[in-house]
């Protein structure tokens, strides 16, 4: 504001900043901005969303969107019967800080067309003190002030003051202490700003009045103003001190973490605790706030709104506080609320964009000759939301079922408007299982996983490409490190049992789940470990019991053995955080990753280039080796080099065709490309001259390739 001041100006900074920027574009791209037009109804045509109706200057107007609807209307922060419907209780009076106009209009539009709700008994609560003139104040940094406690009625500490501010009210809502006191000595009311009163400035004759902030020379007597028990709260400041005399909190951990120390005092021992000493002491009734509600419309990964069967409703997409966070419960950081908002905005977006039009669908080519069939012989549910298929090859694909430990499956899944693929890893062994055993987690939203465990049963016939992957190791010899995050534990698996069946390698798993009942194949890596106590190691990292994992955490159960080359496979987030350790320790990680598959790589090429095109000099040729066997093959130039091979009938192997998972690499001996995507091979991969068949294009009119190393 100062800066405005001098330079004569207003200057937007931050998220304004942002919005401006954002509005400017708007301008740029000619979109017109109705502003005071809000929204009534969605319009629904044979199922799908096709647009909405709105008033506007006292009339109702159909606003078409031909490719969809994003709703961005934010949360129900101040919609009274919705927060007494939905949020706990002592959440539910409307202490809220986000727009006046977030009224959870899009969300009940959205929940009217069907549309599933979830996260809706959370908000992203913020502790705060009302302004006697009604405004609520947040209360960010002022909860680290090192000289002061927060205290339910009871006059004890119930959680860690310090804490990322969404956790906080959490443990104040469990416990029921609403409201609750901060209470500080004068140092701290002299030294540190709270609720926009600066250090040392006197408090607000209005704050006294309305019962709001309470001023006594003693604990004691201060108890006594606010209500709560003076023995009590005498000896939670004495233990509080003892506390901060030792620089450690081992009640709640105030001060742990970077988060607590970031606003704390950084010239004491630990930030965040210092002795309370010294009258007069001050007391402020806090409230439950919160900065806007989490619940909304539950969504896919590209912002499409789902039913609660989670199938897709058509031309329907969310984001921001009108969609369940995609934090879950939980707090992030900073960003964590206009982050994911913008993020998902652009997805829809993108995603809105790209779809055919309504009632238009591609002309499909045929499926691959290369596709195999395999017949599900049982289906073994692991835990609530994992299931194994046990599969049988069928008319004589048994060769081209081969595998090595670590690989996957593509499976075929029929999806809206058509088929989709997605990949799942073998978690059985080839040298002690008979038939190979895909494992499938179900995923929100997810098409394939949802279809897989709610329709496939013993004796369906599944579409699938040949085992592929490089996911696996050299030598079944040499001691590993392995580690799994939930699901991630399926080619890891493999990986082991394999190591342990035909080889002498020693193998430490570092395996995390959110608690017990999560863990897969929790039995038989149980009875692996009895039958192999010299060579197998199993550490067992639980949310429930230790918490998310860190990076603290995995160099302590990891550390020992980062001597070893590491497979990880997990999460993102979490395979980031593993990587990223390890790899600070000196180990060799080799990271699984998968995505969801935007086409269908089952379908067939298009037809080869006749000899006219080759006469022309329009098309070049490869020379294959694979599988011991050497062709060569014609290769137009403008298409891809997997298309090529696929369309002469060679059996490469492949999976996504989007540059994404490594399935189709192989090793260029003579020739050049240019690969039009490439997501997987680093710098030395290229040096080594591998390349992705399925991103692969001519350079030279000569290509000499291999696939058998």
């Amino acid at each position: 504001m100062s800066s405005n001041m001098v330079r004569r100006r207003h200057m937007a900074t931050g998220g304004r900043a942002l919005a401006a920027r954002m509005r400017m574009a708007l301008k740029d791209a000619g979109i017109p901005l109705w502003l005071k037009t809000p929204m009534t109804e969605l319009v629904v045509e044979d199922g799908r969303v096709t647009g909405v109706v709105v008033r506007r200057d006292g009339e109702a107007l159909r606003v078409r969107g031909r490719r969809g609807v994003l709703l961005a209307t934010g949360g129900f922060d101040h919609n009274q019967e919705m927060r007494d419907a939905y949020l706990p209780k002592g959440g539910q009076e409307d202490f809220a800080m986000g727009a006046r106009e977030n009224t959870g209009d899009g969300i009940r539009a959205g929940e009217s067309v069907g549309a599933a709700l979830d996260l809706m008994d959370d908000a992203w609560w913020m502790p705060a003190v009302r302004h006697p003139a009604g405004a609520t104040i947040p209360l960010l940094s002022e909860r680290c002030i090192p000289r002061s406690v927060i205290v339910g009625q009871d006059g004890k500490r119930f959680t860690n003051e310090s804490a990322p501010y969404v956790n906080f009210v959490h443990d104040q809502l469990e416990g029921g202490h609403v409201p609750c006191w901060f209470v500080m000595d004068a140092k701290a009311r002299a030294r540190y700003p709270f609720a926009q009163i600066l250090p040392g400035a006197p408090i607000p004759k209005a704050f006294y009045e309305a019962g709001i902030a309470f001023k006594a020379d003693t604990l004691a007597e201060l108890a006594g103003k606010i209500g709560v028990p003076a023995d009590a709260l005498g000896e939670t400041v004495e233990t509080f001190n003892r506390y901060a005399r030792d620089g450690k909190d081992p009640e709640f951990g105030r001060g742990d973490s970077a988060y607590d120390r970031y606003y704390g005092d950084p010239n004491l021992k630990n930030p965040n605790l210092d002795e309370i000493e010294g009258g007069p002491y001050h007391a402020f009734r806090m409230e439950v706030g919160d900065l806007g509600t989490k619940g909304g419309l539950v969504s896919d990964e590209h912002a499409r709104v789902l039913r609660g069967d989670g199938t897709v409703i058509e031309g329907l997409y969310v984001t921001g506080n009108s969609s369940a966070s995609v934090m879950g419960n939980e707090y992030a950081g900073p960003g964590a609320t206009i982050g994911p908002a913008i993020v998902f905005g652009y997805i829809a977006a993108r995603h809105a964009a790209g779809r055919a039009a309504p009632g238009v669908r591609r002309e499909g080519r045929g499926t691959l000759m290369t596709a195999l069939k395999a017949r599900v012989v049982e289906v073994v549910r692991e835990t609530a939301d994992a299931h194994s298929l046990v599969l049988e090859p069928v008319e004589g694909g048994r060769e081209r079922f081969a595998y090595r430990p670590g690989q996957f499956l593509t499976v075929r899944v029929p999806a809206e408007g058509g088929w989709a693929a997605r990949c799942y890893s073998l978690c059985s062994s080839p040298l002690t299982d008979d038939r190979p055993k895909v494992t499938v987690k179900r995923v929100a939203g997810g098409v394939g996983s949802n279809w897989i465990c709610d329709n496939v049963t013993a004796g369906d016939v599944l579409e699938v490409l040949r085992p592929a992957g490089t996911f696996t190791p050299p030598s079944l010899d040499e001691d590993l490190l392995l580690v799994a995050g939930g699901s991630g534990i399926t080619p890891v698996m493999s990986i082991l049992k394999s190591c342990l069946a035909g080889g002498s390698a020693k193998v430490a798993l570092l395996y995390a789940n959110r608690d017990e009942r999560s863990v897969i194949f929790a039995d038989e890596l149980r009875e692996l470990t009895e039958r192999h106590p010299d060579r197998l190691t199993v550490v067992h990292l639980l949310e429930s019991v230790q918490g998310l994992p860190t990076a603290a955490a995995v160099r302590s159960l990891a550390g020992p053995y980062a001597g070893r080359p590491a497979y990880v496979c997990g999460p993102e987030i979490f395979m980031d955080l593993v990587s990223g350790t390890l790899t600070g320790l000196g180990a060799k990680v080799h990271a699984e990753r998968f995505f969801s598959l935007e086409g269908d790589p089952f379908e067939e090429p298009e037809a080869a280039p006749d000899e006219a095109e080759a006469e022309n000099g329009d098309a070049g040729e490869i020379e294959v080796e694979l599988d011991g066997e050497t062709r060569t093959v014609a290769w137009r130039r403008s298409e891809r080099l997997l298309d090529a091979l696929l369309r002469a009938g060679v059996d490469a192997p492949f999976s996504c065709r989007e540059g994404s998972c490594s399935a189709c690499a192989c090793v260029a001996l003579e020739g050049e490309v240019t690969l039009d995507a490439n997501t997987v091979l680093d710098e030395q991969d290229l040096a080594d001259g591998l390349i992705l068949a399925c991103q692969a294009r001519p350079v030279t009119d000569r290509l000499k390739i291999t696939y058998d190393g």
